[in-house]
């Protein structure tokens, strides 16, 4: 086993509290990853599949910055974590299962963010103040209307990673700023 698969990238770690909504993954779990007194951390970050050869889960196709990566991780409480990880358990825990709790648990963060229209407000307001009168740009309108064509044309390649992660929603977020 390498320590570099525990060594998480801070990205990660924020992307995975950003999306946690204070809720442990497991869906059927309503623990919260903080404690009451507001301080202490009672969150896990759990691989999906394990770091070591002998843990749960474990794929031998993985390299550590798989291991440690974004996708194969995911934040649950303290007891949730034990029980998937238990040998007991981890028939009844596959892989597949839970990374279908992380997928439904961070779409349901990102639904109620976008839910919230003081959020779209923002977010609008935002991109509204960016200085995009850049003389070096032609105010041709672009035929290809592909992400990374959007990104460069309008010169907020700062913004990159919140277009990418919420390009799925420029329909309802279209919907929004046109009413």
């Amino acid at each position: 086993m390498s320590e570099k698969a525990r060594q998480y990238k801070p990205s990660t770690i924020r992307k995975l509290d950003l999306l946690s909504g204070n809720q442990c993954a497991n869906p059927s779990c309503s623990n919260k990853l903080i404690a009451r007194d507001g301080e202490t951390l009672i969150s896990k970050i759990c691989h999906i599949e394990a770091v070591s050869n002998n843990g749960p889960r474990f794929n031998s196709k993985m390299d550590d910055d798989e291991r440690r990566g974004f996708d194969n991780l995911i934040l649950l409480c303290d007891e949730c974590h034990s029980i998937i990880d238990n040998i007991a358990n981890v028939p009844k825990y596959p892989v597949k299962l839970l990374k279908e709790w992380k997928k439904l648990h961070e779409s349901k963060q990102i639904s109620q963010h976008l839910n919230n229209p003081g959020l779209l407000n923002q977010a609008v307001i935002a991109l509204s103040d960016l200085k995009l009168d850049n003389p070096t740009i032609s105010h041709n309108v672009p035929k290809s209307f592909k992400i990374t064509d959007k990104i460069a044309y309008n010169c907020i390649k700062q913004h990159k990673s919140l277009i990418e992660d919420y390009k799925i929603y420029y329909t309802k977020i279209n919907a929004y700023i046109l009413n």
